[in-house]
């Protein structure tokens, strides 16, 4: 299982667009709220603080909304 999750999180981590990341976010919600419900809701709690930025301004270090 532990596989799958790193799989599925990194579709959200390191998609191309913005677009691209929120849809990759539902996604991984609504498949781990079923499977694991701690895992789903880490992530919401985390994505909260997150920028969902392409990956150009993760690689600046600017994960975080001013």
């Amino acid at each position: 299982m532990h596989e799958e999750i790193a799989a599925d999180k990194k579709d959200v981590i390191c998609a191309n667009v913005k677009q691209e990341t929120k849809a990759n976010r539902k996604v991984f919600i609504r498949k781990w709220r079923l499977k694991c419900p701690a895992v789903a809701s880490s992530l919401e709690e985390a994505s909260d603080n997150l920028s969902l930025s392409g990956p150009s301004q993760r690689a600046n270090g600017n994960q975080f909304e001013p």
